[in-house]
């Protein structure tokens, strides 16, 4: 399958699946109105592609904000990315990357590491300086 590229705009993220490198990112802001909408293309493409994918793939979400319909669609993700892990067997890392100074992400990092704790999660801080 082709890689899938959307670029960020105002309200919606940068969405880049590499299928050559099996290195995909959702990247920036996230707080569409309709994130369903938005992320409807995302999430079919992401599922025909785990269907058929057998190699390693890392995952990173580098968001910088998102909002409450937004973190539907990335719970909905990382179901896509468990189900291929646990079920496919494919390997999948996820990387949680947080913001400096940004407790909001982190305690929504370490939440969703909770809830998928069978997927390889890694939260990504910065050190202080």
């Amino acid at each position: 399958m082709q890689s899938f590229q959307i670029e960020e705009k105002d309200f919606t993220p940068r969405i880049s699946f590499d299928t050559d490198q099996n290195e995909f990112s959702i990247s920036g802001e996230s707080y569409v109105e309709h994130a369903y909408e938005f992320y409807k293309p995302v999430l079919v493409w992401l599922e025909k592609y785990l269907a058929i994918n057998k190699r390693p793939i890392t995952f990173h979400f580098q968001l910088m904000y998102f909002n409450t319909p937004s973190s539907a669609i990335i719970f909905q993700i990382l179901e896509l990315l468990d189900k291929a892990h646990t079920e496919q067997k494919v390997p999948i890392q996820v990387h949680w990357f947080v913001p400096e100074n940004n407790e909001a992400l982190l305690e929504e990092g370490e939440l969703l590491k909770e809830d998928f704790h069978q997927l390889p999660f890694k939260l990504i801080i910065p050190k202080a300086a």
